[in-house]
Order: C-alpha cells, then structure tokens, then sequence
C-alpha cells in the first residue's frame, strides 16, 4: 500500500510446487513483505528454511557490482547490502529491473 492504493495485490501460494515438469520455488526471508501461517508446522519450515539459506554454500555465489556493470539472471535467491549513492550524478546508482510474467526459456 502507499498513500492509500494498493500497487500490488496479496499474491498466496506454497513455497514449493510442481510446474509442468520443474519444482517451483516462491520463498522470501522478508520480514516486512511476506506473511506466513501462524502454526507450528510452517513456523518450522520457515525456520529450517531460514536457517539452510543462511549458511555457507559451495552453491553460493558472491559477486559487487563495479559501475558499468550488469547481471542477467533468472530470480534466484539472492541478497543485498546497503548502497549510498555518490554526490556527483555520475556516481549515483542506475538500476534497471524487467519482470516476465512467464519464465523465459533457456
């Protein structure tokens, strides 16, 4: 919500299903966006969840941008530190993001 309109609707769902023949995957650790159940059972989940994406992985990948720079990639998860941008408009951040509405074939 901001300044009293809804920009994107509730979206509900598992965290896990089965697309066509893939395994899908709609998880956030957002505390502000994210609501889960209340019960015990999924309070365990998240809490597993949690905690096997917060370890180090040789399945992880650490990248920082240099300016000029781009990154490509399917919404995997993924985290981000704080950015300040400069004074100067040539050192301020410029992001560009492009959503599908369907997945891109590889």
């Amino acid at each position: 919500m901001q300044e009293g309109r809804t920009l994107r609707p509730e979206s509900v769902g598992p965290v896990f299903s089965v697309c066509g023949d893939a395994l899908h995957m709609r998880y956030s650790a957002r505390a502000r966006n994210a609501q889960w159940r209340a019960d015990g059972a999924t309070q365990a989940a998240r809490a597993a969840l949690d905690r096997l994406f917060s370890q180090p992985s040789i399945y992880t990948f650490s990248h920082r941008s240099k300016a000029g720079e781009g990154l490509i990639r399917k919404n995997v998860l993924h985290n981000r530190t704080g950015f300040e941008d400069g004074v100067d408009a040539g050192n301020r951040r410029l992001l560009y993001r492009v959503r599908y509405l369907e997945p891109v074939g590889m």
